[in-house]
């Protein structure tokens, strides 16, 4: 074999050994990648690096590494890195627990249309720990998550309308939410318009069913 030939052999164990450092170290790190893209200023990837870290998915958990990374997300504009902050608050995970610092930053995230905050929000109106219950305004975060999509909201607007909780009694449109969350598969949104429909005579079920068209055309409109 020629000396130029022999440097080629060389040259390309060389490579290959290097390739299977790299991928003897990927394999000890799995999180190495989304490290990478995170430590370059990958949002998202900075979102799901914290959710590895607070969930211990293959790294060790590390809340204070989970709140670092969601607080750079949070600062590039990520709405959900600023909800998961929250989280953190109102669990204590890693912080001293403080609720009103978890409101403060829910309310950051649903002033963005976070639908997660929004109905965390509605919840915390609803049950009345933190703030004072305030079924109006549990039904303002509500009505706004649900606009956007968000199918347990769906079904809590349907339950205020039905029982008139912090809005005028109205089952037609307790109906249309109901209906709404049950096209998503929510069970308890499926019982409900079961109930309803056996209350309504054929002339309400028919203005129902016309409210339900109605708020499905118009759903995520402004």
């Amino acid at each position: 074999m020629s000396s130029f030939s022999k440097l080629k052999l060389i040259a390309l164990i060389l490579l290959l050994s290097l390739g299977c450092v790299g991928s003897a170290l990927s394999a000890d790190d799995p999180a190495a990648e989304l490290r990478a893209k995170a430590e370059a200023g990958d949002i998202q990837a900075q979102v799901e690096l914290g959710q590895k870290y607070a969930m211990g998915r293959d790294v060790e958990t590390d809340f204070a590494a989970a709140k670092q990374w969601w607080e750079k997300a949070a600062a590039g504009g990520n709405t959900d890195a600023t909800f998961y902050l929250g989280v953190m608050y109102a669990q204590g995970d890693g912080v001293a627990q403080d609720m009103m610092k978890a409101r403060e930053l829910w309310e950051e995230a649903a002033d963005k249309d976070n639908t997660a905050a929004l109905f965390k929000l509605g919840m915390l109106y609803t049950e009345g720990e933190v703030v004072q219950g305030d079924f109006t305004a549990a039904g303002h975060y509500f009505t706004r998550a649900a606009h956007l999509g968000h199918v347990q909201s769906q079904f809590n607007v349907s339950i205020l309308f039905d029982r008139g909780l912090g809005v005028e009694q109205n089952k037609f449109a307790a109906y249309a939410w109901a209906k709404l969350a049950a096209e998503s598969g929510h069970p308890n949104a499926l019982e409900l318009v079961a109930q309803l429909e056996g209350e309504f005579n054929e002339e309400q079920l028919a203005a129902a069913q016309e409210e339900f068209a109605q708020l499905k055309a118009g759903l995520g409109k402004s």
